[in-house]
């Protein structure tokens, strides 16, 4: 009839087709569960973490019982298992998945966490992840060097570098230095997985000692070749003079001491004798 009455409802209790389960005195539970990230990749006998955010979406303060289940039977766990949400609040756990030593590479486990209201267990919610196996890709092996030579001493100063990819490298990393800690390289270049040889640009590098490295790189580790030192010397030695035997001297032993103006520091000759003005 018309007019104002009062009606008492119960917890649970049905009214004109309405079920009040999840109300209680004018205050309603609720939850909303999401996972982050949602895919994440891991090594056979690894562990991936997944972080597992509860929202309390209702009115009340809760608690919620998190469990979950997958379609591999890996290792799940989750840290707590037990979250009290404040109203209109959000706290996390964390979902840790343990791939087995077995697992084959480019499987997938998919796990659902459900979050249940333990005020009202038909309240709850779920979110799915997925677990994904990679390779066991171990750093790349270290480069082996060809040129220039250890030691080597040239007037050439914009050289070729070359030496071998390393095994499993994404990209390779040249250091050219005139100090063997190379702190302050003078070529500092990232290469291709493919590339094994550079050349310097003009006006290339100054007369010097110089340090050269290669460094084989990928996303598990980098791996450093030997060490190797070379000369650039773009200036020529002085022109010698003749000492001895003096021009058209007429001599008559079978060993004869050659000489000439003393040597620089770091120059060596080539002496050409032939019977022949033209040699």
């Amino acid at each position: 009839p018309s007019g104002c009455h009062e009606v008492v409802i119960s917890e649970g209790e049905t009214k004109g087709n309405i079920n009040f389960g999840n109300f209680f005195l004018g205050a309603m539970l609720d939850v909303e569960i999401s996972i982050s990230p949602s895919y994440r990749e891991g090594l056979p006998g690894g562990t991936v973490e997944y972080a597992v955010d509860v929202w309390n979406m209702g009115s009340l303060d809760d608690s919620y019982t998190l469990d979950a289940t997958d379609n591999s039977g890996w290792g799940l766990s989750l840290s707590p298992s037990v979250l009290s949400v404040p109203a209109g609040q959000k706290k996390t756990a964390t979902l840790s998945v343990t791939i087995p030593e077995s697992a084959v590479p480019s499987t997938e486990d998919k796990i659902l966490v459900t979050a249940t209201s333990q005020g009202d267990q038909s309240v709850s919610d779920l979110d799915m992840c997925i677990a994904h196996v990679t390779e066991a890709v171990a750093p790349p092996s270290a480069s082996t060097l060809k040129s220039p030579a250890d030691g080597m001493i040239t007037n050439d100063n914009t050289p070729t570098f070359e030496w071998t990819i390393g095994a499993n490298a994404d990209s390779h990393r040249l250091l050219v230095d005139n100090d063997p800690d190379f702190t302050s390289p003078e070529e500092n270049v990232l290469l291709g997985a493919t590339d094994n040889t550079y050349t310097i640009s003009a006006p290339g590098l100054a007369d010097e000692n110089y340090s050269w490295k290669v460094i084989a790189i990928n996303a598990f580790g980098e791996n450093e070749s030997s060490t190797r030192t070379f000369l650039i010397d773009t200036i020529a030695p002085p022109t010698p003079t003749l000492g001895s035997p003096e021009n058209n001297a007429v001599e008559n032993i079978l060993t004869q001491i050659f000489t000439w103006t003393e040597p620089e520091a770091g120059v060596s000759y080539d002496i050409q004798i032939d019977n022949e003005i033209s040699f």
